[in-house]
């Protein structure tokens, strides 16, 4: 049973890694602007330094979610 709770905790952070890190991404920035009010489409115009985040990010969360849905 825990083991099934640590792989919904994998999946859901992957997740959420992925969705932080999309914005940084140039063609996703247009889809994005509608969430610029929210504070997280925010992200997304950082700049140079959050494009570096953002690959970190979907790394990260990608791998996270292959990870979690392996086992």
């Amino acid at each position: 049973m825990a083991e099934q709770k640590d792989r919904q905790l994998r999946l859901i952070l992957g997740i959420i890694l992925i969705l932080m890190g999309l914005p940084g991404f140039g063609f996703v920035r247009g889809m994005m602007s509608g969430f610029m009010m929210s504070g997280y489409g925010m992200m997304g115009y950082a700049g140079g330094a959050n494009t570096l985040f953002s690959i970190a990010a979907l790394a990260v969360g990608i791998w996270l979610v292959i990870d979690a849905s392996r086992k």
